[in-house]
Formats: C-alpha cells, structure tokens, sequence
C-alpha cells in the first residue's frame, strides 16, 4: 500500500467523481483509476460503486476512508512541520478580494515580514469565485473571499462579521435620518462595485429582500479607488467598516449606520482538506483575523450604532 494511493482514495471520495478528482490531483483519469483499482485488489475489496451520478463509496470505502483520512492528515501535518524546521524559506500564496482587507491586509503582511524573515508571500487579489477555483487547482494555500460563494469540498474558517455603512465625503450632503433606513440607499446614486463583486452581492441580496434595488452612479471593482473617489467628490457609497476606518479616523470620510436589519458580510478563509496548513499559514490567517475584528470594532462616524440592527450572512 502505497501513500499515493491513499492520496488518491481520499481525494476521490471527497471530489465523487474521477474527472473532479483527476483535475485535483493535476493527473489523468487513467492513472487515477489504475491506482484505486490496485488499493481495491490489496484490501480484496471494491471501494467505490460506480453509477451514473459517480463514484458512491461502498460499506468497506467508508470503512477506509474513516481509518485511512485521519492518518493521511497526520501525516502531511507532520510531513509539513518538518519541512518548516529544516527549511529556511517558506513559500505562502494567498488570494484575497480586494474589498477584504486593504488596511488590515497592508498590516498583516508588514508584521508577517518582521516575524517571519526567511518568508516569501505572494498576495494575489481577485474575485471570490475566480480565487476558490484557482484555490482547487492548487494555486493558493489559502484564500480569503466573502461568505456568499460555494466552497463545497473545502475547509473555511470564519474570521470577521462586519457591518456595512454610508461612507461619504464630509462635505456631502449629510443624511435626513441616521442611522440611514435601507429605502434611501434605493434613491441614493451610489458608486459601488459591479455584480460580479462579491461585496455588491450582499447589498443586492439584503436590499431585494426589501424590494429595492441599488442605483448605481459609477461601477468600479476596485474598493480603493472607490474611497479614493469619496474623498474628491460628494458621493456615497456602502462599504465595510474596515474598509474605510483610517479615513474616517482621520476626518478623509464620513461613515453613516444603516437602519436594521442593516447589512453586513462574513469573510472566510478556505483551505484545500487535504493540504494540512504550515504554521506560516496559520500565523498569516490569525493576524488578518485579529486586524480585521480590530478594525470593525472603529465607530461609524459619530453617529450613534442601532442596537436592534440584524446581519446578512448570507
């Protein structure tokens, strides 16, 4: 029995199929089902049944996965320890949504670089959907996206729940009624990212709960450019909180609470099961946590926050 074959065991009952489970492993099919064949004619049984809807694991595959799974961890785990203690350089790809993290992403890597010296990062910013696919085809070692994507397959870990506010420039006009009702973002000309961005897809969602729906001044996927824009002109828009702290504590903007239910989106971090995380990885994810959840907490202008106020978790 071969560590191969487990890999490719484990993988193949978690993807259900071959094709799925080929493209994981970066193989052919063939190669793929020589060796599932070989482990099933060792054990003197057939692990999988195959059906049209594919490969459904039989009494003795879930046998083998339960025995075979936790040992297969184990041993990456301790595999990728061992290569931290003897290797003076470690390699850490991260894909992030831009509208996750500039500030706390600006201050995790600065701190990552002082504690980790002999650490190479590459940040890759992106949509949700594009990073979980690059993520499957082993591109990242971790991605941080917005909760409202699928990531079946994959292990998540919740790291902060925000509030979204009205950010706007201080001499924009000042809004009637703060904490601001939801039905005056429906009459407000906004400048806010595309559909595709994961951020709109969670104002889209809680305003069409509502019956109402955004109406867009100016479309721009970048965050940045988006605040960059708040500050020159008397727009508005609706971003996180940690999106905009820095200048709302430098008087750059203003940022006005919504009215319950409000909005609000969950940020994820989502890892491959079946690569164990370094502890470079996990160190990395902790402080963009922690420098999030700090960030968060910054109050929204000087208005005062409703405490009846629901979130959107989609």
């Amino acid at each position: 029995m071969e560590l191969r074959q487990l890999s490719y065991f484990v993988c193949l009952y978690r993807e259900g199929t071959v094709t799925r489970a080929a493209q994981r492993l970066n193989i052919v099919q063939p190669a793929l089902s020589a060796q599932i064949a070989k482990l099933e004619s060792e054990l003197g049984h057939e692990l999988f049944e195959r059906t049209a809807r594919g490969m459904v694991p039989t009494r003795a595959g879930e046998r083998a996965y339960a025995a075979f799974a936790p040992l297969l961890e184990q041993f990456l785990r301790a595999r990728s320890a061992v290569r931290e203690n003897v290797e003076e350089n470690v390699d850490l790809r991260v894909g992030v949504i831009a509208s996750a993290t500039d500030s706390a992403l600006i201050d995790t890597v600065t701190r990552m670089v002082d504690t980790h010296p002999g650490m190479r990062l590459k940040i890759i910013p992106g949509f949700s959907a594009d990073l979980v696919a690059r993520l499957r085809a082993g591109e990242f070692d971790t991605v941080v996206i917005n909760q409202t994507f699928r990531h079946d397959g994959l292990v998540a870990r919740d790291l902060v729940d925000e509030e979204l506010v009205l950010a706007a420039s201080p001499v924009a006009p000042a809004p009637e009624v703060v904490p601001v009702p939801l039905h005056r973002l429906a009459t407000t000309d906004l400048v806010v990212p595309s559909q595709a961005h994961g951020l709109r897809r969670v104002v889209d969602h809680v305003l069409q709960a509502h019956g109402l729906a955004v109406r867009p001044l100016i479309e721009i996927d970048d965050a940045s450019i988006i605040v960059d824009l708040l500050r020159r002109r008397p727009w508005f828009s609706v971003l996180p909180v940690s999106q905009v702290s820095r200048e709302v504590g430098g008087g750059d903007l203003v940022a006005y609470p919504l009215a319950a239910p409000g909005i609000s989106r969950r940020i994820v971090s989502v890892r491959d099961p079946s690569r164990p995380p370094t502890r470079t990885e996990t160190a990395f994810v902790d402080m963009l946590e922690t420098r999030l959840k700090t960030l968060g907490t910054v109050g929204a202008g000087s208005a005062q926050t409703d405490p009846g106020r629901e979130h959107e978790t989609a």
